[in-house]
């Protein structure tokens, strides 16, 4: 038979709720009191029923990681499982664990989160970009439920937030093929309902613009594979009137089409033309060339979200709207070397 707290009590002559509020770290109890019972329990080795314990305390001790998961995602986003690890490692520090659940949908996010806040059957929620919407942001709110949304909405929230500036990444990556000495750019990004590479797409416009660089972009389609239309793409891209020398691509994977692409054309990495891409993690060290990359620390942004999340759970009134780092460049064997350092920012 297991033993009890009122097994523990006994043998340590004090109340079972003396014992409750020695398992729980009151304040209210002596150090020679605690230091006893706790020697106590050491002996029974007694185990605290933890549910029973977060049952009074009308807490969970969990959090729930929501996201949107369709087929091919380990290979199309795989910086989910990144973001998730590192919201993990926060949460397991803290005593808490955390529940992925996917959705296959909008709606059916909205109904994951609507069951989870009327049951409070999580203390909080991590919600990937993927699956936010107004409906949820709205029922969060109002009911106050402890939340953080990895990205910042494409729509006017009060919700909490954190993400990683987008934009600004879009204009280091094209400052930087600038200072290589590119002339014109091209941009390979990823569907045009994909809010982060359309950000992207919006720095490098800002900076083509206020440098007075031509630049072309494209898109991939719904239906498009992301391997073959980035090698269509930058095909049709180094067959026009005016090539461009310098290509960012969304990410590493796109780069490995790329250069095929480019290597077809007869033209040399770096010499001829210059290729960055974002992400480092987890396909960049698979490119032939080298490529340098915009890093992203996706594993710092779940980290970040999770803390934010845990101050919420314990205040409330606690609220985040923000960009919690910068992107960096790690510069490898597909840029040449700067030739205007000076104009860096």
């Amino acid at each position: 038979m297991s033993v009890t707290i009122r097994d523990v009590a006994k043998a340590a002559e004090v109340s079972p709720s003396t014992v409750s509020k020695v398992i729980n770290k009151s304040p209210l109890i002596s150090q020679k009191t605690t230091d006893h019972v706790n020697s106590i329990i050491e002996q029974m080795q007694y185990v605290p029923n933890t549910r029973a314990r977060n049952f009074a305390k009308q807490e969970t001790k969990s959090v729930v990681f929501l996201t949107l998961f369709e087929k091919h995602m380990a290979l199309l986003d795989p910086y989910i499982f990144e973001i998730l690890s590192g919201a993990e490692q926060v949460v397991k520090r803290s005593g808490f664990y955390i529940n992925y659940i996917s959705a296959s949908s909008i709606d059916e996010a909205y109904e994951i989160v609507k069951k989870i806040v009327v049951e409070k059957s999580s203390d909080g929620i991590i919600i990937h970009g993927y699956a936010v919407s107004p409906k949820i942001t709205t029922l969060l709110m109002e009911k106050r439920f402890p939340h953080i949304l990895i990205g910042n909405p494409a729509f006017e929230s009060s919700s909490c937030w954190v993400d990683i500036n987008n934009v600004i990444a879009g204009e280091i990556a094209a400052r930087y093929l600038f200072d290589c000495g590119v002339k014109k750019l091209a941009f390979i990004g990823g569907k045009k309902a994909d809010t982060i590479s359309q950000m992207r797409l919006q720095g490098i416009k800002k900076f083509a613009v206020n440098n007075q660089l031509p630049l072309w972009h494209y898109n991939v389609n719904d239906e498009d594979l992301i391997t073959e239309a980035g090698y269509a793409s930058a095909k049709e891209a180094l067959s026009g009137k005016e090539p461009p020398d310098g290509i960012i691509c969304e990410n590493s994977l796109f780069a490995g089409s790329v250069v095929k692409a480019i290597h077809e054309a007869k033209l040399s990495i770096p010499n001829d033309i210059s290729l960055i891409c974002f992400d480092n993690y987890p396909f960049s060290f698979f490119v032939d060339p080298l490529p340098t990359v915009v890093d992203i620390d996706v594993f710092a942004l779940g980290s970040e979200a999770a803390r934010y999340l845990l101050k919420k759970i314990k205040n409330p009134n606690f609220n985040i709207q923000g960009y919690i780092s910068l992107p960096t460049i790690i510069e490898r064997d597909s840029t040449k070397k700067k030739t205007h350092p000076s104009r860096q920012e």
